[in-house]
């Protein structure tokens, strides 16, 4: 089993053997108090399979601790059914694509956060997430207008 892809995301809705993925790239929180509440954080985890694991069930645990290690969140761990080869050409790669949501997540402190998804026992990733403070009083502004090049300025002349 091979990581593929790893990606946060607002939201994720799985149709038609594809995602559609909203929001995706999240690097941190950003937080204009603290605590805050994250209403919804979805983990998007695409393996690649050997062919011997494609009719294998797997035990999935995701947490997310704080610095010392403390869990803020600890997932029970979750069993995943075998994804079978149902309709793959010989030779074929095959992948288990899983969407992990997590809803309403405390975080009380300005701290970096860490993320670990790991399948079987074995730590598929951990990433850092840090909670980053922003003022609400730095709203993004209207930019000035362009300066106009010599030859707008020759013509108002």
């Amino acid at each position: 089993m091979q990581l593929d892809s790893f990606l946060l995301a607002d939201n994720v809705i799985a149709a038609e053997g594809k995602l559609y993925i909203h929001g995706g790239g999240i690097t941190r929180i950003n937080a204009p108090a603290v605590p805050i509440v994250v209403p919804q954080l979805m983990i998007i985890v695409r393996l690649l399979l050997d062919p011997e694991e494609v009719n294998q069930a797997h035990e999935l645990q995701l947490e997310l601790a704080d610095p010392a290690g403390r869990p803020v969140i600890l997932a029970p761990p979750s069993r995943i059914p075998a994804p079978g080869d149902a309709g793959a050409a010989t030779g074929e790669e095959q992948f288990l694509q899983l969407i992990l949501g997590l809803a309403g997540i405390l975080l009380e402190t300005v701290v970096i956060y860490r993320l670990t998804v790991s399948i079987d026992g074995e730590v598929l990733r951990a990433l850092s997430l840090p909670v980053v403070l922003i003022d609400r009083d730095d709203e993004p502004t209207v930019a000035p207008a362009p300066r106009p090049n010599r030859e707008q300025r020759r013509r108002k002349s």
